[in-house]
């Protein structure tokens, strides 16, 4: 269980990414767990997952599909206002179409990328 603080911000974000995901996914699911990477304070640190999970079936020349995405997002604070993150997404789409040129389609794929943002502003892509 986290923090009272990060529990307060797990329950509202929970709230916000299934706002989110309503206006860009057909039929989305979605959940986000925070925790503390210290001794259960907000200053020591913490993590944030955002899971979306979207199923399609029968929509326009789609049979049958699915977007499922992941994003870690580790946050720690330096000194003074310096905070550090890295996030790292990974997206993995399936699809399955009827075509008159290519006959019976079945498409899947998935990409994960890494970004590092440290305290000097220095930024690392993956």
């Amino acid at each position: 269980m986290p923090s009272p603080k990060l529990r307060e911000m797990e329950i509202n974000l929970n709230k916000v990414f299934a706002l989110y995901a309503k206006l860009y996914y057909s039929n989305p699911i979605t959940s986000v767990y925070l925790w503390d990477l210290g001794e259960r304070t907000i200053e020591d640190g913490f993590a944030v997952a955002i899971l979306i999970k979207n199923n399609v079936t029968l929509e326009k020349d789609i049979n049958d599909g699915s977007w499922d995405s992941s994003h870690l997002c580790t946050v720690k604070f330096g000194e003074g206002k310096d905070v550090s993150y890295t996030l790292i997404s990974t997206i993995i789409l399936q699809m399955a179409f009827n075509s008159g040129t290519c006959g019976s389609v079945n498409l899947s794929g998935n990409i994960t990328k890494k970004v590092i943002n440290l305290t000097n502003n220095t930024t690392i892509y993956y």
